[in-house]
């Protein structure tokens, strides 16, 4: 265990406005995932994924809407644990749990995640009082491993938790094991007063 700083899904939150672009740009990288966009035509044509997501995500046609939706959160499911989980997948793909993901990320994501650029980073000295522990799967392909790093760096009461065997999902025993862990830490610590 790596000492350094957790939000509890905070790091999803502080993502810096250049890594949504870069975020996306490397996913489409997965040879999988952009066999998956390219099958609809209207996204492989738009250079500017999420925009084209967000077009037949909010659009008129339901059958677009669902597609894309599906589209989506089977991207997000792939990219989001290190080992493929069959389980995940399923659940991501599912119509309500589709819908629902790929429109509140493609709508922060249109929105620059209601940040501004490096607002979090800019306005560290408001936390910096507080405790915290940042929680980041070696391989998470989600939230970078250089903006956990950057908040640890930034913020003095924090450490990280740099866990080998994972990637971004909260799900994974590694994460599993490091949240349960970092969350009996904190109750001890504030029971006695700390």
């Amino acid at each position: 265990m790596s000492t350094m700083k957790p939000l509890p899904d905070l790091a999803q939150t502080q993502e810096a406005l250049q890594e949504i672009e870069k975020k996306y740009d490397e996913r489409t990288r997965i040879a999988q995932t952009r066999q998956a966009l390219e099958k609809n035509e209207s996204i492989a044509q738009n250079k500017d994924v999420v925009k084209g997501y967000y077009k037949l995500l909010t659009g008129d046609n339901e059958l677009a809407q669902m597609g894309a939706a599906k589209a989506w959160s089977k991207w997000e499911g792939q990219t989001s644990t290190l080992q493929p989980s069959n389980s995940v997948l399923s659940s991501f793909t599912e119509p309500h749990t589709a819908m629902s993901l790929s429109r509140i990320e493609c709508h922060y994501f249109m929105n620059n995640s209601f940040l501004e650029e490096n607002q979090i980073l800019n306005n560290i000295d408001k936390i910096s009082h507080i405790p915290g522990t940042i929680v980041q799967g070696r391989y998470d392909m989600v939230c970078p491993m250089e903006s956990a790093y950057e908040l640890y760096e930034a913020w003095p009461n924090a450490e990280l938790d740099i866990i080998p065997d994972a990637g971004h999902s909260a799900a994974e025993r590694g994460i599993v094991d490091a949240l349960v862990r970092t969350t009996i830490s904190y109750c001890e610590k504030f029971k006695k007063g700390a």
